[in-house]
């Protein structure tokens, strides 16, 4: 396989893209599990007051 100059150029833009993406991931999974943490925080503490 050859590569033209213009198909050098993208190459790193597509490994940053998939870094991005792989961030991207990343951080809605670590917001999903911040959502249902906060969610098990609050549950317990209305709990904890009601009892």
């Amino acid at each position: 396989m050859c590569y033209s100059s213009q198909d050098v150029s993208i190459l790193p833009h597509i490994a940053l893209c998939r870094k991005l993406i792989s961030i991207f991931q990343c951080f809605q999974l670590w917001q999903k599990w911040q959502k249902s943490h906060f969610h098990l925080a609050f549950t317990f503490f209305q709990v904890y007051n009601n009892w």
